[in-house]
């Protein structure tokens, strides 16, 4: 039954809602109120449209479109409708729709295919119910700003202040009753603080984001009820990891453990790898209390000072986090490798782990740097750290054979005091125990990703689609200027060379570079290039196992000719049998 299709097909366009209700239910052949409900529910929609005169009509017919609407801080915004070019909103045209509603738009202009304009005719739906803002009191009114400035000021009326003091950080119902352009009204339902404190600033983030800082009562009772001690009888039909030498890694500011490692030497120069995933599903059973709370908060959220978990404690930092000395139920994936660091096979396991160490990021860089108090404290997994190293590295070499580009993007950390006030914001470190952490891990989701496509199961991937043929020629050229510039300033070519034949002495400087051992590197994309080389030199195979060296790029284009450009110092990398010299990895530039 459409009741779209019956409109129009019955042409019953413009009736007044009555008698529109009354044709409808003659037609289907169903009660009037059951019809009122359905028509009802099509105008809240925004299928049908209900004008000032009390007359219904099919929207789409009018010109008007479902959309939700995007506002910039400036005052316009952008309507979306699915499956066609976004529509513009100028201010004027926004009639008090905030950011986030659904609205009924109607376009009104049509330049070109992507140049539409349009205004709101009417708000179906308002996202936006509560708002975080500053309160001020003022002689006339008193008004709450909001800190979203793309949202209006909200009136308060004195009976509607909660008490609420000038500067206070408030949380406010709007009233939905009240659309203005400038202003709506509301009342104060809580008071976080004082504007501009740690603790006000930090329940405006909870409240402004809708998290949920306490745990529904059956929720906790149901985490409340689960056994924090895992018993003989929870090892059957598990595999047992017991006995590895497990270590979780994390940062020394961490609050739970969610992944672990072990690992097994082959005599044929492999490995068997363990990464140990705390199984949660074992205590979260599906549409259970537990499970439907986890899907509503959809993860854990974490502040300086706090955190609001996704699952009670009793979980998320008890039986479910991976501690030292506790045994623990785990999703564990065994992944075999040769020598080579190539996999062989990966299996999954439901198993149990109990852990050796909990070991810190520092702690494990320090191992590597070769700090030897730490080496002794934990000798028992030293080989262990030297392992995953080797692994890590070998996983970036096959990653850069594939064309990865490896970005190092800042982390800020917040450090903050007693008070919770902000001292200072600072780069987490991403060093060489941070990168171990993350090859694994992602070397373990590629494993399990693989079975689930071998078996054909269905599974959830993010997909990184093919960029626009006009982005990478745009990227194209920036990349080729850039390294264009760079040669002018640092380096010229004696004389034009094919690419295939490059040799050091026919660059300016040959006497500093002569004679030194090359790797060189090949990769296509770059606009104007036939291929793009990337020659790394060291002093000798001697001095580069003591310091750095130069790291000179060489670049070989479509017309024979070469570039080169002096990139700064390198450290060796490991000996590169091919080339008779070492790799390196480029310092600074």
């Amino acid at each position: 039954m459409d009741i779209i299709k019956t409109i129009r097909d019955n042409k019953l366009m413009y009736l007044t809602i009555d008698k529109l209700i009354k044709q409808l239910s003659s037609i289907l052949k169903i009660s009037a109120d059951e019809t009122q409900k359905q028509v009802n529910e099509k105008i809240e929609n925004g299928e049908l449209f209900l004008d000032d005169s009390g007359k219904v009509s099919i929207s789409k017919d009018r010109g008007y479109y479902t959309a939700k609407l995007s506002l910039n801080k400036k005052g316009y915004g952008f309507a979306s409708i699915d499956g066609a070019p976004d529509i513009f909103i100028p201010a004027f045209g926004i009639n008090g729709a905030f950011d986030g509603d659904d609205c009924l738009v109607e376009i009104t202009s049509v330049k070109t295919e992507e140049d539409v304009e349009g205004r709101v005719v009417r708000i179906l739906k308002r996202n936006t119910t509560h708002v975080v803002g500053t309160y001020i009191e003022g002689k006339n009114k008193n008004v709450v700003f909001p800190d979203d400035p793309k949202l209006p000021q909200i009136r308060i009326y004195k009976p509607d202040s909660n008490k609420a003091k000038n500067n206070d950080k408030v949380w406010v119902e709007i009233d939905k009753d009240t659309i203005g352009l400038n202003s709506m009204n509301g009342k104060v339902v809580e008071i976080l603080g004082q504007a501009n404190t740690p603790k006000a600033e930090q329940m405006s983030i909870i409240r402004s984001f809708g998290l949920i800082e306490q745990f529904e009562s059956e929720t906790q009772k149901a985490a409340n009820a689960i056994n924090q001690t895992i018993k003989k009888s929870n090892f059957k039909n598990r595999t047992d990891y017991t006995a590895h030498n497990v270590i979780t890694i994390d940062g020394e500011d961490a609050r739970d453990f969610d992944d672990a490692l072990s690992i097994k030497r082959k005599k044929d120069g492999g490995y068997t790898l363990y990464v140990h995933i705390a199984d949660v599903s074992n205590y979260v059973v599906e549409n259970s209390a537990l499970d439907k709370t986890a899907y509503k908060r959809g993860t854990s959220v974490y502040f300086p000072n706090m955190v609001i978990p996704m699952l009670p404690k009793e979980l998320s930092n008890g039986v479910c986090s991976l501690c030292e000395g506790e045994n623990r139920l785990t999703l564990t994936c065994e992944i075999e490798l040769d020598k080579d660091i190539k996999v062989l096979k990966s299996t999954l396991h439901e198993g149990i782990i109990k852990s050796k160490h909990r070991m810190t990021y520092t702690e494990v860089q320090n191992i590597l740097n070769g700090n030897e108090e730490l080496i002794e404290k934990f000798k028992d997994v030293y080989q262990d750290i030297l392992d995953y190293r080797r692994i890590s590295s070998e996983l970036q070499n096959q990653k850069k054979q594939r064309g990865e580009i490896r970005l190092n993007l800042p982390e800020p950390y917040i450090l903050e005091n007693q008070k919770g006030e902000i001292v200072s914001i600072e780069n987490r470190v991403q060093d060489e125990a941070h990168e171990i952490i993350e090859d694994l891990m992602v070397l373990t989701n590629e494993c399990v990703a693989k079975k689930f496509r071998d078996e054909n199961i269905p599974f959830v991937y993010r997909v990184h689609e093919k960029p626009e043929e006009e982005k990478r020629e745009r990227l194209a050229k920036i990349l080729k200027n850039l390294i264009g510039k760079a040669v002018q300033e640092m380096a010229k070519v004696k004389e034009t060379a094919k690419y295939n034949d490059l040799s050091i002495e026919k660059l300016e400087g040959a006497d500093r570079v002569r004679k030194r051992p090359a790797v060189i590197f090949g990769s296509d994309g770059l606009e104007g290039c036939e291929h793009a080389f990337f020659e790394i030199l060291s002093n000798s195979v001697d001095e580069a196992k003591e310091g750095y060296g130069s790291v000179i790029t060489v670049t070989a284009f479509r017309d024979h000719s070469i570039e080169v450009a002096d990139r700064g110092r390198g450290v060796p990398m490991g000996y590169n049998e091919k080339y008779g010299c070492y790799n390196w990895e480029l310092v600074y530039c």
